[in-house]
């Protein structure tokens, strides 16, 4: 297993480096302003426009779950609001790296936030 996560990692540093030279479908930035209105409607305080927004991100940040999600070992309660808070605490903590691809700020907070799976700590 543990073999298999290496090559899924290097696969996916690979891909991110070759995207970084290209365009992506998403900048870190306007996943920043999508979790934004995506807080601001959990919140109840959303306007014209944040819910489209927001589950654009949520969108988002759960299809990068699906694409990962199995190198990982969640808690077995663990849902899709809960991924959401996860990254958007991350997106919030990291304000340096918001001109980076929105997919390399998801994956970076996915696996730091949760263990890897077959991985002893």
């Amino acid at each position: 297993m543990r073999g298999a996560f290496k090559m899924a990692i290097m696969a996916l540093f690979i891909i991110l480096t070759f995207s970084a030279a290209q365009a992506q479908f998403m900048a870190g930035y306007e996943l920043v302003q999508a979790w934004e209105a995506y807080n601001q409607v959990d919140e109840g305080k959303g306007r014209d426009g944040d819910l489209g927004l927001g589950y654009l991100y949520m969108g988002y940040v759960t299809g990068v779950w699906d694409a990962i999600g199995y190198l990982l070992e969640p808690p077995s309660t663990i849902n899709v609001g809960q991924v959401c808070s996860v990254v958007g605490k991350y997106l919030d903590a990291h304000p340096e790296r918001r001109l980076e691809p929105a997919f390399a700020l998801v994956l970076s907070a996915l696996l730091e936030a949760f263990p890897k799976r077959g991985k002893t700590t």
